[in-house]
This record gives C-alpha cells, sequence and structure tokens, in this order.
C-alpha cells in the first residue's frame, strides 16, 4: 500500500512540475511574441549602440536617427542628413540602396558619421523587439542597435497653464514666451519667458518622460514671470498624457503644466 502511495505521490509531483515547466514555457514564448510591438514605419529610432560602442549622448542635438517611409529612410549620422531607399522581405530580410548624403567633418558623434552609411549599405537583415531596433550584416553581427521614440518628437508646443496640486492655476501673460520644442534625437529647446534653454527628454515607457538637466541663460525676467518656476520644478515631471490635442505634463509630486500645439521652432 505504501509503495502505491509512494508512486502515486511520485507520478503526481512529475506531472504538476511538467505542467509548470510547459506554463512557464508559455508564458515565455507569449512574452516573446508581444515584445514585438513597434512597427518599422512611423517612430523614429534613434542610435543607441553603433559597432558595439554606446552613442555618445553628450550632445542631444546632434544623435543620429533613422525614419521608415514608404520605402524610403531618412534621417541623420548627428551632423548630416542622410536618404536611401529600402526593401524589405519576410523574416526581416532588408536592403538599402542609394545611400547618399554629405559627410562633413563631425566633431560631436565620434567615428560615427564617417561610416554610418556604410552600415546601412552592409545591412543584411532587422529585428525590432519591443522598442528595439537591431541591424544585422549578413553574418549576423550587429551593426547597429537602434530605439523608437514617441509620438512627441518633432513636435513644438506652448503653456497654457500651470495647476497645481491644491487646484490653483497660474497662467502666463503671454503663451508665445513659453514655448517647448522636443526634437527628433532627444533634444529639447526651449523659451521660457526671458530665457532660452536647452537639453534632452527621453521616454522609455508608455506615457513615462525624462528630461535631462536644463542649460539656460540668466536674464533677470520681469516681476510675475514663471521663469524660476518652471526652470525649478522641470526635473519633476515624470508622466505625460496627450488629451484633446493639447500636452499635458505632470509633476511627480502632484501639479500639471498644460501645452497647445505650436508651429515655431526652436532654437
Amino acid at each position: 500500500m505504501s509503495a502505491t502511495i509512494r508512486v502515486t505521490t511520485t507520478l503526481w509531483i512529475r506531472s504538476a512540475v511538467t505542467a509548470c515547466l510547459l506554463a512557464i514555457g508559455g508564458l515565455v514564448a507569449a512574452q516573446q511574441e508581444n515584445a514585438i510591438l513597434t512597427p518599422l514605419e512611423g517612430p523614429v529610432w534613434k542610435l543607441t549602440e553603433f559597432a558595439g560602442n554606446p552613442t555618445p549622448r553628450d550632445n542631444p542635438k546632434h544623435r543620429p536617427y533613422l525614419q521608415f517611409a514608404a520605402g524610403r529612410v531618412s534621417g541623420s549620422d548627428g551632423c548630416n542628413r542622410i536618404a536611401a531607399t529600402y526593401a524589405l522581405n519576410d523574416g526581416g530580410v532588408v536592403s538599402f540602396s542609394d545611400v547618399a548624403g554629405p559627410k562633413i567633418f563631425c566633431i560631436y558623434t565620434g567615428d560615427i558619421y564617417t561610416s554610418f552609411q556604410d552600415a546601412l549599405k552592409s545591412a543584411a537583415r532587422f529585428i525590432i523587439a519591443g522598442n528595439q531596433l537591431e541591424l544585422l550584416d549578413a553574418k549576423g553581427a550587429r551593426l547597429a542597435l537602434f530605439t523608437a521614440t514617441t509620438g512627441l518628437a518633432g513636435t513644438s508646443w506652448r503653456l497654457v497653464q500651470f495647476q497645481s496640486a491644491d487646484g490653483s492655476i497660474v497662467t502666463p501673460e503671454e503663451r508665445a514666451r513659453y514655448t517647448l520644442y522636443l526634437g527628433y534625437a532627444d533634444q529639447l529647446f526651449m523659451r521660457i519667458d526671458c530665457n532660452q534653454a536647452s537639453g534632452s527628454w527621453t521616454s522609455s515607457a508608455v506615457n513615462q518622460l525624462e528630461f535631462g538637466e536644463l542649460a539656460v541663460t540668466r536674464t533677470t525676467c520681469p516681476s510675475g514671470s514663471m521663469y524660476d518656476q518652471i526652470v525649478s520644478q522641470w526635473p519633476r515631471i515624470q508622466t505625460f498624457v496627450l488629451k484633446g490635442g493639447h500636452l499635458f505634463l505632470s509633476l511627480m509630486d502632484g501639479g500639471t503644466y498644460e501645452f497647445e500645439p505650436s508651429t515655431r521652432r526652436l532654437p
């Protein structure tokens, strides 16, 4: 009797372990399948790794990037504009042709600008996983790694109001004096009343937003300016929402800046 119980128990444990492993395997497979979410066309793909080295990020204005649309690709090597055509087959097989663009000397991107176009010509396959795009050569070696931006890239805004956590509202005397531009390659430019500012921005998850340190001019603005408030609160912004065509930037400790679209580009 005890032997029968022991055998039955052993079989039950093995069955349970097998079922658990199958469930874990199915979950991993589902996660891998669901990870491939970002379409090739539409997003701006920012270069984050090139020839095995991280992309320099000390000057976001010169961040290399690519954008795909209707069989053509455009972008920058960090200093020079790039244009090409591309053909895509099943399985991520890709080829670039008619790659063109100047190679003016660039001090901001190291050696990237000298070989970025050559990397495109050598690409044979790409893989998209989550919000990352890998370009591989014919031997499977990774040439470059890109990260997709949000839909905020290339947009310009002007301030409508700030609503604090207690519901009080502050509005600028002139909206056009408070302008925000979010560039394609992580760069950010602002007019904050009588001063100019520049910095960087990233969005690594849905509705998440992170700003780098602002470099600002120090002109003394007139009484009633929102300059001091914005500069002190800007690092505490952590989420965004697009609603009704307006951009809402929320502070981690309460309070929201509301912006409306602007046609102005900075600088």
